[in-house]
């Protein structure tokens, strides 16, 4: 639904808002780090420049950092300029060009249920709530093997799992 621009510039935002403390990071350093085209990515960060999500630093030294904290910058914010739908634009993506909420073709209301939840995903979310660092999942294996081990086996006792040993009963026997 957003366009390849939009995602390139949420990437470099959070990867941005990942490093809050190596001061301005060049427009090499971030299209290396995210695989993203350097000229096709110089020219995005300058308009969120322009728009006042990053700020620029010119020189040797120089690069880009977040304008403002990262809790403060809304995703609408960052993809507002290269996305339609983040704004009051919304044109027919059926080509229809008299729909409108008052005029609406056969798929508006549909189509404008998903817009609608995209853009409060966009207004709600901001860049720190998704340069947060994930949390490491266990394996699904791992996850198994820890659910067969906690499950009771027979007589109550907890199953033996590799290396473990079943508690024993009172009177010492197992």
């Amino acid at each position: 639904m957003l366009s390849l621009t939009s995602e390139y510039a949420m990437r470099a935002v959070v990867y941005l808002a990942r490093c809050p403390d190596e001061g301005p990071l060049p427009g090499r350093r971030i299209a290396a780090a995210l695989n993203i085209p350097p000229k096709y990515l110089s020219t995005l960060l300058r308009e969120l420049v322009r728009c006042g999500v990053l700020e620029a630093s010119p020189g040797k030294s120089g690069g880009f950092q977040l304008a403002r904290p990262a809790e403060e910058v809304r995703l609408h914010e960052v993809v507002a300029p290269f996305e339609a739908v983040a704004v009051a634009r919304k044109p027919c993506p059926f080509g229809n060009a008299t729909c409108s909420d008052e005029h609406p073709c056969d798929g508006h209301r549909r189509w404008k249920r998903v817009t609608d939840e995209l853009r409060r995903f966009l207004d709600e979310t901001t860049v720190q709530d998704l340069a947060r660092p994930r949390r490491r999942r266990a394996s699904r294996p791992a996850r198994r093997d820890a659910a067969r081990a906690a499950r009771p086996g027979p007589a109550g006792r907890t199953r033996r799992t590799s290396g473990a040993t079943a508690p024993r009963s009172s009177t010492g026997s197992a």
